[in-house]
């Protein structure tokens, strides 16, 4: 079951609490990160803006890159797959039509920066299989991009006509 947005917030806020910045990321620590992730609710997705949505969708995004730092030098791939989740559910929430423009422009904004963190990490690794994804990742980042004709000077065009 799905926790209540509050409920999963407060249970987000306790493992930042729990956590000791001078302490190293422990795997233990890992492990509950990776099942609140899991249990996200739909509520941070929207469709309506609050302010305890948009608190938890930063807290989402926060929680979310901590963990890809978490494996990043040790597990590259659960690292990239980390990455490619954060994507795929920014990208799906900006492709949401339902959901309001404001929390769509947010994720769309955020996935500017999730591709360059994408495109690095990856040029940062060993491998041809590497460049291959970094070619993978541009054509789709770009055809994304035109499907939602989007871009960070116009934000969403003609965002009122396309709302149903």
């Amino acid at each position: 079951m799905t926790p209540s947005l509050d409920s999963w917030q407060q249970k987000l806020n306790t493992w930042y609490q729990s956590r000791n910045d001078d302490q190293v990321h422990s795997d233990d620590q890992d492990t509950i990160l990776i099942e609140l992730i899991a249990q996200t609710p739909q509520a941070v997705w929207g469709p309506t803006l609050s302010d305890a949505q948009s608190q938890a969708i930063a807290t989402w995004l926060d929680a979310s890159l901590r963990q890809f730092e978490h494996v990043r030098e040790r597990k590259p791939i659960q690292a990239y797959h980390r990455l490619q989740a954060i994507y795929a559910d920014l990208a799906h929430t900006a492709k949401t039509l339902d959901c309001d423009i404001h929390i769509r422009d947010w994720c769309m904004r955020r996935l500017q920066h999730i591709t360059v963190l994408m495109l690095t990490f990856c040029q940062q690794q060993m491998g041809s299989i590497w460049a291959l994804r970094v070619k993978q990742l541009r054509e789709a980042h770009v055809a994304l991009m035109e499907q939602l004709e989007w871009n960070e000077s116009h934000e969403f065009r003609h965002a009122s006509t396309r709302r149903h």
